[in-house]
């Protein structure tokens, strides 16, 4: 009997310590968990290249979501004045009044959660319609009409819906560019930097809202981000001729016109 005790109290200590060691295991997953949420939700700043390599990939599978989503809300029938991003995120000059359906950030419309990337960028996402990419519509790289379909178009019809992620850091900016195509430039250390003004105007349902810019590059290499319907440059100055020299913007065409 002594040792059926002995026996029955040994098998109770080794379920006993069991039990600890999985407990002790769900609870060092749970803190492993919050420390890496915590760490991807951090605000911009530092971040290795490996990080980096992986935030790029993240950033460009939702800028394509983004565009899937306009082009669902032009196919249902709305114009393209009626998309808005309209987000309480996001600035009041997103919301013109236009209907749910064509709103990017409405599950009526195109479905889309709001994504900042704190971890990229401490200024978020701008939607502009006040900027073109050479050669991805109908404007080339000197502002001439190259392929829309009227020959006497004027400019701002051929101005191309853009996102753009702003102020991002230094080697997620060169990482887009890698994954993407764009060549970055000294040595690949820079990626291109637009040598004109950039419009930082929110899209309000018009298209040349405020200035009109052209992001294309001019340096000695050649049109970097010409073609590029993707891409990340290094700023030059804002409308307001601030510089904006040392800031790395990521950029996605969301509808060429």
């Amino acid at each position: 009997m002594m040792r059926n005790i002995i026996a029955r109290q040994t098998l109770t200590q080794k379920r006993g310590n069991a039990l600890f060691l999985v407990l002790l295991g769900v609870a060092l997953f749970a803190a492993l968990s919050y420390t890496i949420t915590r760490s991807s939700d951090t605000m911009s700043g530092d971040i290795s290249d490996h990080h980096a390599g992986l935030l790029a990939d993240e950033i460009l599978l939702y800028a394509k979501q983004l565009e899937r989503s306009v082009q669902m809300i032009l196919a249902n029938g709305y114009s393209e004045q009626d998309i808005s991003f309209k987000h309480d995120d996001l600035a009041a000059a997103y919301d013109h009044g236009g209907p749910t359906g064509a709103e990017v950030f409405n599950i009526s419309g195109g479905g889309m959660r709001y994504k900042p990337f704190p971890q990229a960028s401490s200024e978020g996402w701008l939607f502009t319609g006040s900027n073109y990419i050479p050669n991805i519509g109908g404007l080339n790289e000197f502002g001439s009409i190259s392929s829309c379909s009227d020959s006497a178009i004027d400019t701002v019809r051929c101005l191309d819906l853009i996102a753009i992620l702003q102020n991002i850091p230094l080697n997620l900016c060169l990482a887009i560019n890698k994954k993407v195509g764009v060549a970055n430039i000294d040595d690949g250390q820079s990626p291109p930097q637009d040598d004109k003004k950039s419009s930082f105007t929110p899209f309000p349902g018009q298209f040349g809202a405020g200035s009109i810019r052209n992001l294309a590059d001019t340096n000695a290499a050649g049109f970097h981000l010409s073609g590029k319907k993707t891409g990340c440059f290094e700023g030059d100055e804002d409308d307001d001729g601030t510089d904006i020299s040392g800031q790395y913007y990521f950029y996605h065409v969301l509808l060429a016109r």
